[in-house]
């Protein structure tokens, strides 16, 4: 299966449609286990939590199953970075000197990452 094989992986079907031809890839259809291309769960994800959202100013983040310091970065939608901060268990994000709009917030712990979208109005 792979390259020059005609199993598994790619299958392109072409439709036509009044004299219209439009194609159509099917990945993965016989050669591949799905459940062994599907990455593990980020479990930080669950854990971290940014309130209210959206805010006028200060957004509250939580990390309270959390036992060690996370490191939490703020960006704008230009990818500049705005603060970074490390926290236990709760912080607060003060984007009060910043324009409105849409934030990034990235968690770091351990080797985990996870970013959330947050809004400022």
């Amino acid at each position: 299966e792979g390259i020059g094989s005609n199993l598994g992986l790619f299958e392109l079907i072409f439709i036509s449609v009044s004299g219209l031809q439009q194609g159509l890839i099917d990945y993965c259809r016989e050669g591949c286990d799905l459940t062994t291309s599907i990455s593990e769960k980020n479990k930080l994800r669950e854990q971290v939590s940014v309130y209210p959202n959206p805010s006028y100013a200060i957004f509250n983040i939580a990390v309270p199953t959390l036992k060690d310091e996370v490191q939490v970065t703020i960006y704008n939608l230009s990818g500049q970075q705005i603060k970074t901060l490390f926290i236990k268990d709760q912080g607060i994000i003060d984007l009060s000197k910043q324009p409105n709009g849409i934030y990034f917030v990235k968690v770091i712990h351990q080797h985990q990452v996870i970013t959330k979208k947050i809004i400022k109005y």
